[in-house]
């Protein structure tokens, strides 16, 4: 993640170093938690009363909450930037300078185009309703890259600059025979765009710009449909993907999805106003597999940012050939109403569930656990409720 330094100074003013160590503000002598020095119990480290700086009288080395990760977590100062902002900052840091408008204003002009390429081809607009969208709508929200050449009407170094097109011995459109999902940031500025493919036979169905030398503007930094949090919605659904998540969007439902390999807890600064908050991924293997471990971040995530958000883990029908939102509305059509009656599980019901069968794993969970839950999961684990009050006691959040 890419910060000014006028935001790296705002991170570190906002997450100290007594925070990241969970200890009290008045405190400023500690025992050493660096590497080879941490079973000295001499309190040989200062830390200053504002928990900006440190310092190890015996180690000779100290610095500030970046340079504190970066030692006791071993990483490089952007990556523990990066482990910062995700872990501990309430902010969000996004680029806004005078480059994301001029790459808001690129975008804007090519999706413009795209959405002319969309309503004159009729293959495009034949997959749309394929995918149970209508046509109409997606016109006035998406496009299609039919391949006729962006070269011939925009600057091309301007193009290159954004990924727009590909340099390979000739250029071509980087997102060529493909419908558009824009991507916007929580302030409304499109910072991607995503392409789809139409050809079942295509192995890579959906790919973003390329961003090598901006990391601020990868696809997984954002969420897609991220402008309907600014709103501040009473609930919000959160998909696995564009295709889910636009099916929602039509229907008139407020949804979010995750892009790529995006996990859930990074974006929970994002959404921590929100009261209501239900998870619906695919209901496939892989994503049920990963769905605990996602739920479990997330909740320490909200907590740590002092949130009172209720979670909840949505069900999707179980009908045969049914995996996701969108399979649901293609094969057996769906409606606004009938999203409302989906069952909800409260997440942390959900994970007690879970974590009841996997007892080697179960720790993780109890920092979360009320007396009134810790109770019921000592009826669902058969552990004594003794025994977990004081597991709970120990443990810390992961």
């Amino acid at each position: 993640m890419y910060l000014q330094p006028n935001q790296i100074e705002e991170l570190k003013s906002e997450v100290t170093i007594h925070r990241i160590l969970n200890f009290s503000s008045r405190t400023t002598r500690i025992n050493c938690v660096l590497p080879g020095h941490t079973n000295d119990m001499s309190r040989d480290m200062y830390v200053d009363p504002n928990g900006h700086y440190f310092y190890c009288h015996k180690c000779k080395q100290g610095g500030d909450v970046i340079k504190l990760i970066q030692l006791t977590k071993n990483l490089s100062r952007g990556a523990a930037i990066d482990y910062l902002v995700t872990n501990y900052s309430s902010r969000n840091f996004e680029l806004d300078s005078e480059e994301l408008r001029q790459r808001d204003k690129i975008l804007t002009e090519v999706l413009n185009f795209y959405r002319d390429c969309f309503n004159n081809s009729i293959e495009a607009q034949e997959y749309v309703s394929s995918r149970g969208w209508s046509a109409e709508s997606f016109s006035k929200f998406g496009g299609y890259d039919s391949g006729e050449p962006l070269s011939k009407i925009f600057n091309v170094d301007v193009l290159l600059k954004h990924g727009l097109v590909t340099n390979y011995g000739s250029l071509r459109n980087t997102l060529e025979n493909r419908i558009i999902f824009p991507q916007y940031n929580t302030t409304g500025y499109l910072v991607q765009l995503l392409g789809r493919s139409i050809d079942p036979t295509c192995k890579t169905k959906l790919i973003p710009l390329p961003c090598k030398d901006k990391q601020v503007f990868k696809f997984n930094n954002y969420l897609f449909n991220e402008p309907i949090l600014s709103e501040n919605p009473n609930y919000v659904f959160i998909c696995e993907g564009q295709s889910d998540t636009y099916t929602l969007m039509e229907l008139g439902v407020n949804a979010v999805g995750l892009s790529g390999n995006s996990n859930l807890y990074k974006h929970a600064y994002k959404f921590r106003h929100i009261p209501n908050i239900a998870i619906l991924l695919d209901s496939d293997e892989p994503s049920q597999k990963r769905l605990p471990g996602e739920t479990l971040q997330l909740l320490y995530k909200l907590k740590s940012l002092r949130s009172s958000s209720k979670v909840y883990i949505v069900d999707l029908p179980k009908l045969e050939g049914v995996k996701d939102v969108n399979d649901l509305k293609v094969k057996f059509g769906l409606t606004k109403q009938q999203v409302s009656k989906f069952k909800r599980t409260p997440a942390i019901d959900y994970l007690m569930s879970i974590y009841a069968k996997e007892l080697n794993s179960h720790i993780n969970l109890l920092p979360l656990l009320d007396d009134t839950n810790l109770s019921k999961f000592s009826e669902l684990s058969g552990i004594s409720i003794e025994a977990l009050k004081y597991a709970r006691a120990v443990a810390s959040p992961i």
